[in-house]
């Protein structure tokens, strides 16, 4: 019989590493981050001058402004001091995404599976649809990066997984 408190399913931790379907997936460690809304040009500057703003499937350098929509981004690799700052507002955002880094033959296979979107068509934000869940979709190189709401860390975790018998490496 099996009881409510018993779960066999966890998120992976923070640098640990998983193998499911012929792919490596690696929880990368949180970066410092901050959500900024409002004018998000002003933001930048005043935070990380010369940091580019990122959109869907494209390349992230380490200090980069993942767009979520058109006045919402998510700055990694800097932060700043939380509130109105003029035009636009900061808040703490370290851990509130978890990056999952995702490598090897099959990357583009899985990230069809989770979602419609068109990868190769530009689009200024990052933001799309994954597996039923809103998550933003960078990459580094040949290296998939799905940021999650940590909240759904475990979630994603399973549904990766649930691709191949979850093998921690």
């Amino acid at each position: 019989m099996m009881k409510e408190r018993d779960w066999t399913d966890g998120a992976l931790a923070e640098d640990e590493t998983m193998s499911a379907a012929s792919l490596a997936i690696h929880r990368a460690p949180a970066a410092p981050s901050c959500m900024i809304s409002g004018d998000l040009e002003a933001a930048i500057a005043a935070l990380a001058p010369g940091a580019r703003s990122i959109g869907l499937f494209q390349d992230r350098p380490p200090i980069a402004a993942i767009r979520i929509a058109r006045d919402r981004t998510l700055l990694v690799g800097a932060t700043g001091e939380p509130g109105w700052q003029g035009g636009y507002a900061i808040s703490p955002a370290t851990g509130l995404y978890t990056c999952f880094q995702i490598s090897g033959a099959n990357i583009m296979d899985a990230l069809a599976e989770g979602t419609g979107a068109d990868l190769a068509a530009s689009s200024p934000a990052a933001s799309l649809q994954f597996a039923g869940i809103t998550c933003l979709l960078t990459r580094q190189g040949k290296m998939a990066e799905l940021w999650v709401e940590s909240a759904m860390a475990t979630y994603i975790t399973t549904w990766l997984a649930g691709r191949d018998p979850m093998k921690r490496a």
